[in-house]
């Protein structure tokens, strides 16, 4: 992930920032950072078993800190006091570019999907365009509870969202070859992207958008870079709107339009897949598991686990450790076991999720808004500096 989240008090004030990666929670408040290590039920404190962001156990196996929990640098303000603003921005510089065009936007229904398309929408009042949505289904491990988000979107925004699925066939055919997917080997993600480039291809769109901001991960950080130097919002056919937006904006466009997916609100950082590897463990203990055949998922898991995974078997299905290759999931239950015999500072599960769902719940901060001028100029500089982590303008 690599975002910091805000957390936010009753009063509308930033406390702390929390993060996450695998099963490790990250959390800072500008003098200090814990990092927890997710146990079943709790978060243990292992900032004593780190060096250099290191835990060598006691096989001298390595696990390495940073590269899980992806720390990246994230600005801690405001792009715009009212999005009008903005739209008109944008219109005037890529008015020429998007005129006639047609654009389709790949819709995820996560706060960044919802932002992009009400920017989109918004634009088009300046801008003549055809705009399309569509939503990709990934059968099996996706949540029905979208479906259900969507049609609120659909109301709210007068939109109707194209709702596709990623093939079926293929679906079963890859959960017989490989198993589960697991972190570093979604093959699921390529079959819901293969189902949008088709999509793209059939209709001859000029602009594909996707919601990408620069503060996501360190990578997209990277990535966008290029977008802030030159001042820009399409390269090639890639239309990235809301690049430059900081977590707070697309929260508030969110909030403004009550549109608010309920896994956030549930305590979830990102929407994603039920059974999508790359959640935290604690996740699966504050959502449904609303998908459409929980029996055939369970029994996945189960024949995932002969698939090479050398810890008892208790562990692996309650842990979740499908979501690891075997050799990292190995490595965590080692940890586990260490932590079970320490008697260590420990964070509950109603704790974090009150943390990752109090900026949905509570008032938003009162920051500064950075001049729209200014924010690619600070988006570089950004670039400049090494450490990780936030920075408020």
């Amino acid at each position: 992930m690599g975002e910091y989240i805000p957390v936010v008090d009753e009063k509308g004030k930033i406390r702390e920032f929390v993060n996450l990666g695998a099963d490790f929670v990250y959390y800072s408040d500008g003098a200090s950072e814990k990092i927890f290590f997710w146990d079943l039920d709790k978060g243990v404190l292992i900032n004593d078993l780190i060096k250099d962001s290191k835990i060598i156990l006691p096989d001298a196996d390595i696990i390495v800190i940073d590269k899980l929990l992806d720390k990246t640098k994230n600005i801690i303000a405001y792009t715009f006091s009212t999005l009008d603003d903005i739209v008109k921005i944008i219109a005037k510089n890529l008015r020429e570019k998007l005129k006639g065009k047609k654009v389709l936007h790949s819709f995820s229904g996560g706060k960044d999907s919802i932002a992009s398309l009400y920017l989109l929408l918004k634009l088009q009042s300046e801008i003549s365009f055809k705009l399309d949505a569509v939503y990709v289904h990934v059968p099996y491990l996706e949540s029905l509870d979208t479906h259900r988000f969507l049609d609120d979107v659909e109301k709210r925004l007068g939109i109707e969202i194209k709702r596709l699925e990623a093939d079926r066939k293929i679906m079963l055919y890859s959960f017989k070859k490989y198993g589960m997917p697991f972190r570093g080997f979604r093959w699921c993600t390529y079959l819901k992207v293969k189902a949008i480039r088709k999509v793209k291809k059939e209709g001859r769109y000029d602009y594909e958008v996707k919601g990408d901001r620069s503060g996501e991960s360190y990578k997209r950080f990277k990535t966008l870079l290029e977008y802030a130097k030159q001042r820009m919002f399409i390269s090639g056919k890639q239309f990235k709107p809301i690049f430059f937006m900081t977590l707070l904006d697309v929260v508030r466009i969110n909030r403004e339009l009550d549109l608010v997916h309920p896994h956030y609100l549930k305590g979830c950082p990102r929407i994603a897949c039920e059974f999508c590897p790359y959640k935290n463990l604690f996740e699966f203990s504050v959502t449904d598991k609303n998908v459409e055949d929980i029996g055939f998922i369970e029994n996945m898991i189960k024949e995932t686990y002969k698939r090479g995974y050398d810890i008892p078997f208790e562990d692996y299905i309650n842990r979740h450790m499908w979501r690891f290759h075997p050799n990292l999931a190995k490595s965590f239950y080692s940890l586990s076991k260490i932590l079970r015999d320490e008697n260590l500072e420990t964070i509950s599960i109603q704790k974090v999720v009150n943390d990752f769902s109090s900026i949905w719940i509570n008032p938003l901060p009162k920051l500064k808004v950075i001049n729209f001028d200014k924010i690619f100029e600070e988006l570089m500089n950004l670039s400049k500096i090494e450490k990780f982590g936030v920075f408020e303008l």
